[in-house]
């Protein structure tokens, strides 16, 4: 068998926007609706995250999110969160938490007893008019329901040829 690599012709585009994010605490806000967010709808906002609990962080407090979704990846660290559709237990490093917030939902994230460092990211994603006001609702995979593959992962719906194991949200 023969095996030969296919030549891609591609031409080098400009970068036409850098940013380091604006920070506030242990969030950077890396895009947001008045700079490229504006360009990447339905993404509202991109959040970096991370602190050391040895500094006394105690993670996120209790708050509210309505109206959008949010995906959270957890790069490490295990967190215990808690939400107010029932929902509670440890996020561990590689998870992810898909919440959609709908008509409202409030919850928390605190970092598990004995981690000493917690790093991830969340996208903020609007929803469509018809969803914005559905029931809130929030989905916790661990690491290895996130089936990975060379560097793809797919931990909610499908992708490629990879489908995740997830459940689906109900309305």
């Amino acid at each position: 068998m023969t095996t030969t690599a296919a030549s891609v012709d591609t031409q080098a585009r400009a970068i036409v926007y850098r940013t380091r994010g604006s920070s506030h605490g242990a969030i950077t806000r890396l895009v947001s609706p008045g700079d490229l967010g504006e360009f990447l709808k339905p993404f509202v906002f991109l959040d970096l995250f991370g602190f050391n609990t040895e500094g006394g962080h105690k993670g996120f407090g209790l708050h509210p999110h309505s109206g959008i979704a949010t995906l959270t990846y957890l790069i490490e660290g295990d967190t215990l969160y808690e939400d107010t559709t029932g929902e509670q237990g440890t996020l561990h490093g590689g998870g992810v938490e898909w919440m959609r917030a709908g008509n409202g939902v409030w919850h928390t994230g605190a970092p598990a007893p004995g981690v000493k460092r917690v790093r991830g990211f969340q996208l903020w994603v609007a929803l469509p008019p018809s969803e914005e006001n559905a029931p809130a609702q929030s989905m916790y995979s661990r690491p290895r329901r996130c089936r990975a593959k060379a560097r793809r992962a797919c931990c909610s719906g499908a992708t490629a040829r990879r489908k995740a194991p997830s459940r689906r949200l109900r309305r």
